[in-house]
């Protein structure tokens, strides 16, 4: 046999361990395989019918809720000042109570779908549906939605817990709620929410677990979009390469020496987070959406950093700058890579 043919022979044996290695297989068919009457199909119906409900509920019933809690909110507090002589004034639930009170004041005066009043506003519009790539609804609306009267009675249900609870927790738990059902209706939402906020998490007590949380909602999310056959998910080499080695860790920390400790929990939920980030940007507009919301969380970073270089600039030595990192080191990295997709 010619050196040629060997060197063909060779080249074609070697590319077919390459497409054999470098397998994919999609799930893009998971969605036709499912009968109507199939869980697969009521849970479909299921999201889709509490999301749009939700998504169509005019903003006079979202005004209405805000009000009852921001109101409501502040009466018991000046209530409790009141009654109780020993017990201080409560002013950060002052202050949420008045602010959730003024911002319902603008969505009373509307009574569009929350929808299609966040579509028809310039900066909601492209902050959302463009920035955060949030599916866009149609304007007709045929699903029941929350009435105003129902949505006021429901604010004081949150408004009575701050009295044995705190309003801060309160008010970030309604937060969470809401960016748990934007992320449920589009995955994509708390990925690059992530990448946004990411710079900022240490200001923040229990970042940790923030992020964790938002990493496993994005992966939630993701797989069930994939069950109802609203994503495409491709099984590759490289899942399970991530497969094996959460694996390891697991059973490590499990059969180990020592302890299993949080940490080790922290990552390997952080670690969920490559397989929607992997299947959803697969496409040019949602890769430089990623990049941009690197690149735009970079900005204030970069600004901060450059005020606190001349303030710690002393008698001609150099003091380290950190901005909100723990550590120069962190600080540069994410600049490098800020810099390097910005050009």
């Amino acid at each position: 046999m010619s050196s040629k043919n060997r060197k063909e022979k060779v080249h074609v044996s070697f590319s077919r361990f390459n497409e054999k290695l470098f397998f994919s297989s999609g799930t893009d068919k998971l969605g036709v395989m499912s009968g109507s009457g199939s869980l697969h199909g009521r849970l479909a119906r299921t999201v889709s019918k509490i999301s749009r409900s939700l998504s169509y509920t005019s903003t006079r019933s979202y005004g209405a809720f805000m009000l009852s809690f921001g109101f409501l909110t502040v009466v018991l507090h000046l209530l409790k000042y009141t009654v109780f002589s020993q017990s201080p004034v409560d002013l950060i639930s002052i202050v949420i109570g008045v602010v959730f009170s003024g911002a319902s004041i603008p969505l009373l005066l509307s009574d569009n779908p929350m929808c299609v009043a966040l579509q028809d506003n310039f900066v909601t519009d492209y902050l959302l549906f463009e920035f955060f790539a949030i599916k866009r609804m149609h304007r007709i609306n045929n699903n029941k939605t929350i009435p105003p009267v129902a949505a006021l009675f429901l604010g004081l249900i949150p408004a009575g817990i701050t009295f044995v609870l705190s309003t801060e927790y309160v008010a970030l738990i309604l937060l969470g709620i809401v960016l748990v059902a934007i992320a449920f209706v589009s995955p994509e939402f708390p990925m690059l929410l992530s990448l946004v906020t990411l710079p900022y998490l240490n200001l923040v007590p229990y970042c940790e677990v923030l992020l964790t949380v938002c990493s496993l909602i994005s992966f939630v999310s993701f797989a069930i979009k994939v069950f109802v056959g609203k994503r495409v998910y491709n099984f590759e080499i490289y899942d399970v390469i991530i497969i094996l080695f959460v694996a390891t860790v697991f059973i490590s920390g499990i059969f180990g020496k020592e302890t299993f400790s949080s940490n080790t929990l922290v990552f390997m939920a952080l670690v969920l987070s490559y397989f929607p980030a992997s299947n959803l940007i697969a496409n040019r507009r949602l890769a430089d959406l990623a990049l941009n919301a690197l690149i735009v969380s970079s900005v204030p970073v970069s600004i901060y950093s450059i005020v606190e270089f001349f303030m710690n600039y002393k008698n001609g030595d150099f003091v380290g700058i950190k901005a909100f990192f723990d550590s120069t080191t962190s600080l540069v990295a994410l600049l490098s890579v800020s810099a390097i997709l910005t050009i």
